[in-house]
């Protein structure tokens, strides 16, 4: 695990210089460039103390910096495996476990970040593992698995024993530590071990509970950028140690700031009869938000929303339109079998938080399916945003969103083809929601334009979309041009074949390609099998052809009820389905033994 920081930059220029300069000008520029620089505001990139915040969990108190703000933990990493019996296995990656155990809370400001730690696991040995990636990056283990070792595994406390455990947590190369303090019956023993990673330089500080000897060693680990102001930083890191106070820790263990809506979603979930795989999810997601004051959790069938908006009505109607989406999807691509896990969506409040969550190179951006996270990411529209700001925000990054990361729950990490994955993603924009659950789905005007274009002009490059992947998709001097084309495929496959009187040579494309991905999980074979009989050249040609018709037939096949799921699966033995042998990687055999 490590941690970024999030240092900021402020560019200033003058105002431009008049053609003939003269000495007054000049003096009066300059006088106005340092009246002006000394005005606005600096970031700082040094630690000053806040607020006291109190931990009762852990019986701890102490004053917060100035300026900072909770980072969530990630939601865990999955694999899914199936067992020799054939029962599907969820596996998770020993690391991300022992981390939800040891990571209490974590924060970050301009200075760099902070995270609160407990030492109550030795480092994750010994666990059997499941199923391991091919070039070593990871491995898997079965959480029980992991809970049965969790129960007998009791950590050394020695400096040794620490040094390895704050070196699998961070990354880094800690040193034989600082002794600051060797505590009394009143006050607390302190440990200082540095170490630097990169452009940064990292202390951790271990803190005992005053005359208690078995209690777990308390960590606070600073991450700091080598260019901040290291003397000032380390005065104010000085003053945070000295004001920790330790008391009995409450006694149901749940932290002051846990105290939350989120723990009466519990009871929500308890009446529908979760399965073990939901109850897991639910628990390792309700986990990451426990200790961040003022986030919540609301449960719904499919989905767990994570929040931390004030407003909790905003929540709910940003987030309202994903059990709807999620059963249109159903009905264009039912799932082979049901998903085993609450799909989750974290809305922020801030665009701050949302940036420091997804990153701030995604600045452009108000929604994200983070597939490395498993979530849905949302910094929703503010109040005063329009009737129509707000429908576009549901159209393009709800809809568009929820359907990539319910199609990473149908095909797990192998995915699947970028046009098929995004033309259909852009597809789902044109959802138009009516009452009693009714909904229509209707041209996309954003894609709908340059599609025409690009028909009009040179035709649109129908084969070359089919063989990108995401970077080609996705550079900078073709992505408009690649999203309308796929678009294009998939509003012509649903709608447009039907105005063209080509509904019986295209009508199951797309159904065929996801069976055949479902079976063979190869995307060069789903598509020769979806266009079996069908040039290539041809289609691209035909679908060219409908965007050239011009906006009366386009909106007559608006009209058409579009093409939903038609099983290619044959109804008798001896078809390729029956016949075709599945290719035995070493991935299945490994996933087979368990």
């Amino acid at each position: 695990m490590s941690w970024k920081l999030f240092d900021k930059e402020i560019e200033f220029s003058i105002f431009p210089a008049p053609v003939r300069w003269n000495f007054l000008c000049f003096a009066v520029g300059i006088f106005a460039f340092f009246i002006l620089f000394e005005a606005f505001p600096k970031d700082k990139n040094y630690l000053e103390i806040g607020k006291p915040k109190i931990f009762d969990s852990l019986g701890l108190k102490f004053k917060q910096f100035k300026d900072s703000s909770p980072v969530p933990l990630p939601t865990l990493a999955t694999m899914k495996l199936k067992a020799s019996n054939g029962e599907p296995l969820i596996s998770y990656k020993p690391k991300d476990l022992w981390i939800y155990e040891e990571v209490v809370q974590q924060w970050k400001n301009p200075a760099g970040t902070l995270v609160l730690a407990q030492m109550t696991l030795p480092l994750p040995d010994g666990l059997k593992i499941v199923f391991e990636e091919k070039d070593k990056s990871a491995k898997y283990c079965l959480k029980e698995d992991f809970e049965s070792w969790k129960k007998s595994a009791v950590p050394e406390k020695d400096d040794k024993a620490v040094i390895a455990w704050l070196n699998y947590l961070t990354g880094s190369e800690f040193k034989v530590p600082l002794i600051l303090s060797k505590g009394t019956s009143k006050d607390s023993s302190v440990k200082k071990f540095s170490a630097k990673k990169e452009n940064a330089i990292i202390w951790a500080f271990e803190v005992a509970q005053p005359g208690n000897k078995d209690s777990a060693p308390i960590f606070f680990i600073f991450n700091l950028a080598s260019s901040s102001e290291q003397p000032k930083n380390e005065a104010a890191i000085n003053q945070f140690i000295a004001g920790i106070t330790f008391a009995a820790p409450a006694k149901n263990n749940v932290a002051q700031e846990s105290k939350e809506p989120h723990d009466t979603s519990k009871e929500k979930i308890g009446e529908k009869g979760l399965s073990p795989e939901l109850a897991a999810s639910r628990d390792a997601v309700i986990k990451s938000i426990a200790n961040l004051k003022g986030w919540w959790s609301l449960v719904t069938d499919n989905f767990i929303i994570v929040s931390n908006l004030e407003d909790k009505n905003i929540g709910r109607d940003v987030t309202s339109p994903l059990e709807p989406c999620r059963s249109i999807f159903a009905e264009y691509y039912p799932a082979l079998e049901p998903v085993k896990a609450l799909s989750v969506c974290r809305v922020f409040q801030s665009k701050e938080g949302y940036l420091a969550y997804v990153g701030p190179e995604l600045d452009w951006s108000k929604g994200m399916w983070v597939s490395s996270r498993k979530e849905l990411v949302i910094y929703p529209q503010p109040p005063q945003a329009t009737p129509k700001e707000k429908k576009d925000f549901i159209s393009s990054v709800i809809c568009h969103e929820c359907f990539h990361q319910y199609l990473y729950h149908v095909f797990g990490e192998t995915g699947v083809a970028t046009w098929f994955n995004e033309g259909n993603a852009a597809y789902f924009e044109g959802i138009e929601f009516k009452s009693r659950g009714r909904y229509e789905i209707t041209a996309c005007p954003k894609y709908l334009g340059n599609a025409v274009k690009l028909a009009s002009r040179n035709g649109l490059p129908v084969a070359e979309v089919f063989l990108m992947d995401v970077k080609a998709f996705h550079a900078d001097d073709a992505r408009e041009n690649n999203y309308a084309t796929a678009w294009a495929i998939v509003y012509y496959l649903r709608n447009g074949c039907q105005v063209m009187k080509k509904r019986r040579d295209y009508e199951n494309v797309l159904s065929r390609y996801y069976d055949a991905m479902r079976k063979f999980k190869d995307p060069d074979k789903a598509i020769q099998f979806a266009f079996e009989g069908i040039a290539l050249k041809d289609f691209a040609n035909d679908v060219t052809v409908f965007f050239k018709e011009g906006a009366a037939t386009i909106k007559k096949s608006e009209g058409c009820d579009p093409i939903k799921y038609l099983s290619s699966e044959p109804k008798k033995k001896g078809d390729w389905w029956e016949d075709t042998p599945q290719d035995e990687t070493e991935e299945t055999k490994d996933n087979d033994k368990e």
